[in-house]
């Protein structure tokens, strides 16, 4: 992570990380964890990066637009649903376009 990243330039990173999975997703739900979503925003795998990242999860939790899934071998894991208001709303937008 470059010292030009402040930390709302990488919450911008992680929703679009988010929001490129939830438009790929075959599926009816995607399962994050912040290690996956560093490597698709671009960020170094970093414990500091990686905390930040859970810090937006969490956030994105207390919310409503996700949920915690489990915590296993160190991860958290987070789950985006097709019901959940984030879901909704890119799908939106995908299809306006």
């Amino acid at each position: 992570m470059s010292s030009e990243l402040g930390y709302f330039n990488i919450e911008q990173r992680v929703l679009q990380a988010i929001a490129e999975l939830i438009i790929n997703a075959k599926g009816t739900c995607v399962c994050i964890y912040p290690k996956k979503i560093a490597k698709l925003a671009g960020l170094r795998l970093t414990p500091v990066s990686l905390s930040v990242i859970h810090h937006i999860l969490r956030d994105l939790e207390a919310k409503g637009l996700i949920q915690f899934w489990s915590y296993k071998k160190r991860k958290y894991r987070y789950l985006i649903t097709k019901d959940s208001p984030l879901w909704v709303e890119i799908k939106q937008k995908v299809s306006e376009h």
